[in-house]
């Protein structure tokens, strides 16, 4: 639990499941095992940043590795957790620190965007 959040959760036993379920709703966000019964490794991650750029995504996996969870940030993904760390509470953080961090990168982005488009200056106070 976090204190002042609620998650909902949807769970799909499969990345096409979860294609199917992406497509029927509204999410926040993706916790992602990379070992599905039709996609596995990087390829899971990688097809599901192609079919949702937009949302932040959380890796969990049993594997580990330091250059496992370097490679899936370099992949797109927000974070990563390993399977053997104490996984309620840590989960619900690393969902928080993905969504905030997927918003401010939006926003960032909005206000570059912004000034690449304005002829004149602009003063952000």
């Amino acid at each position: 639990d976090v204190p002042g959040y609620r998650f909902v959760l949807t769970t799909a036993s499969s990345l096409s499941e979860a294609f199917h379920c992406l497509a029927a709703g509204r999410f926040a966000g993706i916790v992602l095992d990379l070992h599905l019964p039709d996609s596995a490794g990087l390829a899971t991650l990688e097809r599901l940043r192609a079919q949702c750029p937009g949302l932040p995504v959380v890796v969990l996996s049993s594997d580990a590795r330091p250059d496992l969870r370097a490679e899936v940030r370099r992949c797109g993904a927000e974070e990563f957790i390993g399977k053997d760390e104490p996984v309620s509470r840590l989960l619900a953080r690393a969902i928080l620190y993905a969504l905030e961090r997927h918003r401010a990168s939006v926003l960032h982005a909005q206000v570059r965007r912004l000034i690449a488009s304005s002829p004149d200056g602009i003063i952000v106070t």
